[in-house]
């Protein structure tokens, strides 16, 4: 089955890496060649990055694109969010 890209635990690894390296978001942004606007709501998971966008964030952070949209537990199983969760259990989650 194909991975599941969760947007909230995108953003936060990137968030955690701009905090590592010193850098803002408006350095991200211009980095990128994006507003700062765009880079806050790709980082709250309210939108996402288009692919040459995450490609270059891999690149200046120095990790593989797998890593920045998998990200996995210490003990190498995947980290599932609660929209993963609900996605797994279908349409009866909602109805409870």
């Amino acid at each position: 089955m194909p991975e599941i890209i969760d947007n909230i635990k995108v953003g936060k690894l990137i968030k955690e890496l701009l905090k590592e390296h010193g850098m803002t978001q408006e350095d991200l942004a211009n980095e990128l060649s994006i507003s700062k606007s765009a880079v806050s709501q790709n980082l709250n998971g309210k939108s996402s990055f288009d692919i040459q966008n995450l490609i270059a964030i891999a690149k200046l952070f120095d990790i593989s694109l797998e890593k920045l949209l998998v990200q996995k537990s210490d003990n190498n199983k995947e980290i599932t969010s609660e929209y993963e969760r609900l996605v797994k259990r279908g349409v009866d989650a909602f109805k409870n």
